[in-house]
C-alpha cells in the first residue's frame, strides 16, 4: 500500500479535501472549512483516491469535517450504494463539538449506507475503534 501519501483534487468548487494513508493502514480524510456541501462528484473523487491509497484493499477511514457541511441529496443517496462501500470498511467520524454532534445524529437519523458509521469526540477513541475493522 502507498503511505502517508496525500492527495488533492482540483480546485474544483474549493475541494481540496485532503486524504492520507496513515501507519495503521487508516485513511484520513479532513473536510476544509471552505466546503460547505459535500456533493455526490466529492465522495466519487474521494473513493478513487481512498482505492489509489489502499492499492484496491478496503480501509476503514477517520473523518475530520472541520466546519458546517450539508450533503446533497445526491450524495445521501451515493452513500447507500455498493461502489460507495467498495473500499471502505467504516468511517469514523470526529464530533468534537456540541454543534457537530447535532449535525452529525442529524445524519445519522437517515443513513442508510453498507458502511458502519460512528462517531468520537476524540481521534483516539476513533482509531481505536476503527482499527477493529483491520
Amino acid at each position: 500500500m502507498k503511505n502517508k501519501s496525500a492527495l488533492k483534487s482540483s480546485a474544483d468548487d474549493k475541494m481540496n479535501i485532503s486524504v492520507q494513508l496513515n501507519s495503521n493502514n487508516i485513511i484520513e480524510i479532513d473536510v476544509p472549512l471552505s466546503l460547505t456541501k459535500i456533493k455526490k462528484r466529492h465522495l466519487v473523487d474521494l473513493n478513487k483516491r481512498i482505492h489509489e491509497l489502499g492499492e484496491g484493499k478496503k480501509l476503514p477511514a477517520y473523518i475530520t469535517i472541520n466546519g458546517f457541511v450539508l450533503l446533497s441529496r445526491g450524495a445521501i443517496n451515493y452513500r447507500t450504494t455498493s461502489e460507495y462501500a467498495k473500499y471502505r470498511l467504516a468511517n469514523a467520524f470526529l464530533t468534537d463539538s456540541f454543534s457537530k454532534m447535532v449535525i452529525y445524529k442529524f445524519y445519522k437519523d437517515f443513513d442508510y449506507s453498507k458502511v458502519p458509521v460512528n462517531s468520537f469526540s476524540s481521534k483516539h477513541k476513533a482509531i481505536q475503534w476503527l482499527k477493529t475493522f483491520g
